[in-house]
């Protein structure tokens, strides 16, 4: 499987290894954390004192580190996932091959494995597989892949819609692959389920609500805020509501206690 930065960061223990590879192979460089423009730095937690001595690894704008051919960051490790937290900032490194070639003062890239061969995919293989894809999924979730797209066929026919995704697939394949493939896929269905269902609603305003919490403005905005850890409880709710017959069986069983439970009521929100 092809897997870019973002994935190699958000994925499995085995993904988050991100080797760096270097144009020149013999160089290196030294590298310091950079600016934001605000006064502070790039991936680069602002920590006080007391914050300090509840951690055992911290990054400084002093900081420094080395980077050559070869060097690789186990993202599993704290130390190595702080320090690459404002490495990956620096100006000489493009988080890929391809973007290295064009990115003035990169000398280094990540290393994506099989990038090289993903470059020399032909447009048919590339349409086959987008068309694999719409084969080998099943009917029901076809109007949901369709919306991704963009097209409302809740009322289509499966074959209908299942002809429009393979024209798609043959005319715009990485839109049908990024339906199947994509890092957040399985967000934008939520959100998109639970707005069908009502259980999350866009306001007059064009603000995306779930009861009294404000998700975001827009659809990016309300995948981003899904996708934030702080509010796991709160999405955890949603897919309840959203999907409630994942979760009967759920009833059954004692459940270990949450460090805490948002109760969100269409009045208002309140902790527990």
């Amino acid at each position: 499987m092809n897997r870019n930065l973002d994935q190699l960061e958000n994925g499995t223990p085995t993904d988050k290894l991100i080797v760096i590879k270097s144009v020149f192979k013999t160089g290196k460089t030294t590298v310091q954390p950079v600016s934001d423009g605000t006064g502070w730095y790039l991936g680069v937690d602002r920590l006080s004192d007391d914050e300090k001595r509840g951690r055992k690894h911290w990054s400084t704008p002093d900081s420094k580190f080395v980077i050559k051919d070869g060097v690789t960051f186990n993202l599993n490790d704290e130390a190595q996932e702080i320090t690459w937290r404002w490495v990956k900032h620096s100006p000489c490194i493009a988080p890929s091959e391809d973007m290295c070639q064009h990115t003035p003062g990169a000398e280094f890239y990540v290393y994506l494995e099989n990038e090289v061969a993903a470059q020399s995919i032909s447009r048919r293989e590339l349409k086959y597989k987008a068309i694999q894809c719409v084969m080998n999924d099943n009917s029901v979730n076809y109007p949901m892949r369709a919306e991704l797209l963009g097209v409302n066929m809740d009322y289509a026919k499966p074959t209908v819609i299942k002809e429009f995704l393979l024209d798609q697939a043959e005319t715009v394949p990485e839109k049908v692959l990024d339906i199947y493939e994509g890092a957040n896929v399985s967000v934008r269905l939520l959100l998109l389920s639970a707005k069908k269902k009502g259980v999350i609603i866009v306001d007059e305003a064009g603000f995306h609500r779930y009861g009294s919490v404000v998700l975001g403005m827009s659809e990016k905005a309300a995948v981003d805020w899904i996708q934030d850890k702080s509010h796991k409880h709160i999405v955890s709710q949603i897919e309840k509501e959203t999907n409630p017959e994942y979760f009967a069986a759920d009833t059954k069983i004692d459940a270990p206690e949450e460090p805490a439970v948002v109760e969100v009521k269409r009045g208002g929100a309140k902790t527990k």
